[in-house]
């Protein structure tokens, strides 16, 4: 017979078991919760754009009852990971305000100070946001009664603002798409700095606009033009031109400022060593088209195999898996294949997958 003690240890056992067995369901109830609050998420209940969303969100009007419709709270959404702002690095802090208790209060509520700090940076404009640099030459007078001027060609001729106050004048016009108009009142209110609107209008068109040329885009240009001219120059002419013109361009790409995609452009028309010893000029096979005929400058036809590409890309929102990545890819890559060859690619589809469901090998898409 058993005992009380027995059914009564029985018993704990099975709560315990059945306890554990509740959390665990509990905690895979808030996964799949969250799981499904991500996968729901669209541009209706979330910040996302709607360009992002992969089907058209349901039309929730037409199951919603009469009356007000609902909308959805403020703030993030749910499955929507929290995010909290970075603190600005120690070379951006100017002052630090250490606050600690008084040592009365320490000991009387018995704590112990640790290193540990929290962190809380309050964020304020000067009251005089600018650095105004005067420069005072002085007058000379000649013996012939006339003032002599220093001049500087530093200073004169150049804009009366500096290279960080012109890039904040562009970033408001281009990328903030303020009139001048705004940036002039920004300046008397803000600033406190008079400006006319002509002035900005020639710092952005003048200066600023001619900061950003490129040399080697205005000697493209120059190539190309020559290359125009084919039907109008002699064979020796021609020639000569366009080694001219591609002369000065290596010039300038091989001779670029220090960045990283300056010095990746210029590693595509460099001159390199290869196996057996000897150099080769990699910015040859950029300009076979000035020399040789039937070779377009141009990428139009590269861009034409891989339209369906982009159609395709459009229409379905593309792949979020490494599997459907490849199945896009072995996809795309036949049909560009068949296309070139004129074959069937439906025909070509039906004997890849019967071969494959009947363990022979794939037909071949060369020749």
């Amino acid at each position: 017979m058993v005992s009380k003690d027995d059914i009564i240890a029985e018993l704990r056992q099975l709560v315990a078991k059945q306890a554990k067995q509740i959390l665990a369901l509990m905690a895979e109830v808030e996964q799949l919760k969250l799981q499904l609050a991500k996968a729901t998420k669209n541009s209706s209940n979330s910040s996302k754009s709607p360009s992002s969303d992969i089907t058209k969100p349901k039309d929730i009007k037409s199951h919603r009852k009469r009356g007000r419709p609902k909308k959805r709270k403020i703030g993030g959404q749910p499955g929507r990971e929290k995010k909290l702002r970075e603190p600005l690095p120690a070379d951006r802090v100017n002052e630090t305000i250490v606050h600690e208790l008084d040592s009365k209060d320490i000991s009387h509520l018995n704590l112990v100070p640790t290193d540990r700090f929290d962190t809380i940076q309050m964020i304020e404009l000067p009251d005089r946001p600018l650095m105004v640099t005067e420069h005072q030459f002085r007058n000379y007078e000649a013996p012939d009664g006339s003032i002599y001027y220093q001049h500087n060609s530093e200073i004169h001729g150049q804009p009366i603002f500096g290279p960080r106050l012109l890039a904040m004048v562009s970033w408001m016009k281009s990328r903030a798409h303020c009139s001048y108009t705004t940036i002039e009142q920004y300046f008397d209110d803000v600033l406190q700095v008079p400006v006319s609107r002509g002035y900005l209008a020639k710092l952005c068109t003048g200066v600023i606009s001619e900061s950003l040329a490129e040399q080697l885009l205005n000697r493209t240009r120059k190539l190309f033009s020559a290359w125009h001219t084919r039907g109008e120059k002699t064979e020796v002419g021609l020639e000569r031109s366009l080694k001219l013109h591609r002369d000065r361009f290596l010039e300038i790409v091989r001779n670029v400022p220090k960045s990283t995609e300056a010095s990746t452009l210029a590693a595509r028309f460099a001159v390199v060593e290869v196996t057996d010893g000897t150099s080769y000029d990699m910015s040859e096979d950029y300009f076979r088209f000035l020399f040789y005929e039937g070779v377009e400058p141009t990428n139009n036809h590269s861009e034409q195999q891989v339209r369906h590409v982009v159609i395709d890309r459009r229409i379905t929102q593309g792949t979020r898996s490494e599997r459907g990545q490849r199945y896009h890819e072995r996809m795309w890559t036949a049909i560009a294949t068949c296309q070139k060859q004129e074959k069937n690619f439906f025909a070509y589809l039906y004997s890849s997958i019967r071969a494959k469901l009947n363990g022979h090998p794939a037909p071949s898409l060369i020749g």
